[in-house]
């Protein structure tokens, strides 16, 4: 499915791991977005988180990942990759840091991996060093099935998509190079943008400003319910060379190279302060 990418090795973890794991480095900082609550008997889940930044436990974070009353899966593949970057973040933390061998230790249970104990310590060194920038999460290109195409719900994968990512991130060619030299111009990427300042009028002004710079498929959605003092273009699809095309444009931000803006985007960006000051 992933162009034949080799894969040279491998690391399962349980969710009884994940919660020691949050545990064990003190908790994890994380913005709630909204009001979760949901209790599933037939799983002996409940659910009930607070909106707002949040220190979590390691069952909260359980919760905050398993909710699935938003979107579903995708919705929990998209707060999975927020709680990896809030874990790494911690991870690096002078706190958790001479705390790293006993966590490891203690890890090796819940773990099931052919790495050996030598390059899993190798990769931790590698990954303290690398900065939250470079750090790259993609959820493959797609869309939610329709009623009429299956009795479930699933999510379909965009071919076209699939190959421009893993030529991207992987440098894994397909093995037909006719979907990549098909890319569409960047300015019909789908793009939504998304207030996060109290200034209601914001989006829309955003919106225009793009329209009269050539970007032709932008919408604005809903506001963004934490306030940001930097503007961010989040890599909805895996188009990094895109996101870097319309930072330009903007003249600020930051690109956020994770799937965790608006599901029906290709690139979401989250106004900030730093839009205001520029119009200033």
């Amino acid at each position: 499915m992933l162009n034949d990418v080799p894969i040279d090795r491998y690391v399962r973890i349980t969710t009884d791991a994940f919660r020691e794991l949050v545990d064990l480095v003190g908790g994890l900082e994380v913005f709630v977005p909204e009001r979760m609550e949901y209790v599933d008997v037939t799983q002996k889940l409940e659910i009930d988180l607070e909106p707002g930044w949040q220190t979590l436990n390691g069952d909260q974070a359980e919760q905050f990942a398993r909710y699935r009353k938003d979107n579903g899966d995708i919705a929990r593949i998209q707060r999975q990759q927020i709680l990896l970057k809030a874990l790494r973040q911690r991870l690096v933390t002078p706190s958790v840091v001479p705390r790293l061998p006993k966590i490891l230790r203690v890890m090796q249970q819940y773990i099931d991996t052919n790495l050996s104990l030598e390059e899993i310590l190798a990769l931790v060194g590698f990954g303290l060093d690398v900065g939250k920038d470079n750090i790259r999460m993609v959820l493959l290109p797609g869309r939610f099935s329709n009623a009429d195409e299956y009795i479930a719900s699933y999510w379909l994968m965009n071919s076209r998509g699939r190959d421009r990512v893993m030529s991207e991130y992987f440098e894994q060619e397909p093995k037909y190079k006719s979907s990549l030299r098909r890319r569409s111009s960047p300015h019909r990427v789908r793009i939504a943008v998304q207030n996060a300042t109290d200034d209601p009028e914001l989006g829309r002004r955003v919106a225009r400003y793009l329209a009269r710079n050539d970007f032709y498929n932008v919408y604005y959605v809903s506001d963004w319910p934490d306030r940001l003092s930097q503007t961010e273009i989040i890599v909805q699809q895996g188009d990094i060379k895109t996101a870097d095309i319309v930072k330009k444009v903007l003249g600020l931000g930051r690109v956020e190279a994770s799937s965790t803006g608006h599901l029906k985007s290709e690139l979401t960006i989250r106004v900030g302060e730093d839009w205001l000051e520029r119009e200033f």
